[in-house]
């Protein structure tokens, strides 16, 4: 599921290095993605994921009940996003606040003002047929995707084509139509894969929904609601904490790093496994990992996966 420090893009790879054993543990389950992994790599007998946040836990559990319906969330809505920051905590509220959010972090929308309008017709118009110039005919270049990242590309691509062909036209009264469109292929770079790894997201969701039918992998999967300091261990349990990253600005304040270090060091448990962008005490490198994600300043940052060492 959408999620600050989504592990979806490098979970496979993190599940490859670490060692088979009869339970796994998902610490800081957020999205799902390790948890999910783990489960589908058969690796595990049981599969334990645990996040604090009820809201979080819920969500997932109404998407491999099948109760979702994604329609409504294809195209974000400002007005809506900003609706629901002041309505109960609900399913659907979860879900609109991490996908329609930056990096979803359920605060600030996905797009900023001058684009949000262009970028919201773009994407109605991948999913539903429209006759807003120019994107009267993006629906039919899309339809034939399977999926929802698949359809983004094509937008991409149509974009490119559509850009090609209004750049040979001389006349005169196409010319602000064409400076729309470039208003579009002129877009941050971070903006354009921000929103593409939001619809990577909700296509992961939708393929969580068909976990459903794999009864036998769901029988293998808990979930819990716990503080991570409340949770209880095998010493033979494969235990994997992806928390707050330490220097950032996803720390969700008031998660204490040191007393997350003084806890993962005494803990009776052999395979501790950590994800975080720095060596932290205690523990060597296993694993590097780049995701397709960026900076401020467009620069990729490596992600590492540290053992836990006595």
């Amino acid at each position: 599921m959408p999620y600050v420090g989504n592990k979806g893009q490098i979970a496979q790879q993190i599940i490859d290095l670490l060692p088979s054993g009869n339970r796994f543990y998902d610490v800081f389950g957020g999205g799902g993605s390790m948890s999910f992994h783990a489960l589908a790599s058969k690796k595990y007998k049981t599969v334990f994921y645990n996040d604090k946040q009820e809201n979080v836990v819920e969500a997932l559990q109404a998407v491999l009940a099948g109760d979702i319906d994604f329609a409504p969330f294809l195209v974000p809505k400002r007005e809506k996003f900003n609706w629901y920051k002041d309505q109960p905590d609900s399913v659907e509220k979860t879900i609109a606040l991490i996908a329609w959010s930056f990096s979803n972090d359920c605060k600030s929308f996905l797009w900023g003002r001058k684009i949000e309008d262009l970028k919201a017709l773009a994407s109605a118009a991948l999913f539903y047929p429209s006759d807003v110039w120019p994107f009267e005919d993006l629906y039919s270049y899309a339809k034939g995707s399977r999926t929802i990242a698949e359809a983004y590309r094509c937008y991409h691509q149509w974009r490119k084509d559509k850009l090609q062909q209004l750049d040979k036209i001389a006349n005169l009264k196409n010319l602000d139509q064409i400076t729309r469109l470039k208003q579009l292929e002129q877009l941050p770079r971070l903006q354009q894969l921000e929103r593409l790894k939001q619809l990577q997201q909700l296509q992961n969701l939708q393929q969580l929904q068909k976990l459903e039918k794999d009864e036998s992998l769901l029988a293998q999967l808990t979930f819990q609601t716990n503080d991570y300091r409340d949770l209880s261990f095998k010493a033979d349990d494969v235990v994997y904490c992806d928390p707050p990253y330490v220097g950032t600005k996803y720390q969700y304040g008031g998660f204490d790093n040191d007393a997350f270090v003084k806890w993962y060091s005494c803990l009776p448990v052999e395979n501790v496994y950590i994800s975080n962008y720095s060596v932290l005490p205690n523990t060597q490198v296993v694993g590097t990992f780049k995701k397709h994600s960026f900076t401020a300043k467009g620069k990729r940052r490596a992600e590492l996966l540290l053992r836990v060492v006595k």
